[in-house]
């Protein structure tokens, strides 16, 4: 996921990379929570569309968090990191699977403003 975000951001700096590393294997290694790549879009999509400031609207970037979860589930049926593990027994496959989801779902965003 951090490829993808150096693909939309530039470069990634070393804050960035670090506060990311705890996500890793369902939070801190132990499997039991979150997915680390539907973790790492989501921080992607808040990167790129979230507010700076109490008071800024962000229904964007909400939206695009929630279309990229929801697309996630629809791929792997759940989002436990142990769960994916026993199921698809391949983690860099799903982190390559969820960024394929995640640039769909950002670069439709992107076709949707530019249509408007």
């Amino acid at each position: 996921m951090l490829a993808v975000g150096g693909h939309m951001l530039g470069e990634v700096d070393e804050r960035t990379i670090r506060i990311t590393t705890a996500f890793s294997g369902g939070v801190g290694g132990t499997r039991a929570e979150l997915c680390g790549a539907l973790s790492a879009g989501v921080m992607l999509i808040g990167a790129l569309h979230g507010r700076t400031r109490n008071g800024v609207d962000d229904q964007v970037c909400l939206e695009l968090a929630a279309a990229y979860r929801n697309a996630f589930m629809q791929e792997f049926g759940c989002s436990e990191c142990q769960a994916l593990r026993d199921r698809y027994n391949d983690c860099p496959w799903l982190v390559e699977r969820s960024s394929q989801i995640l640039l769909g779902i950002i670069d439709e965003s992107s076709a949707s403003d530019a249509s408007r």
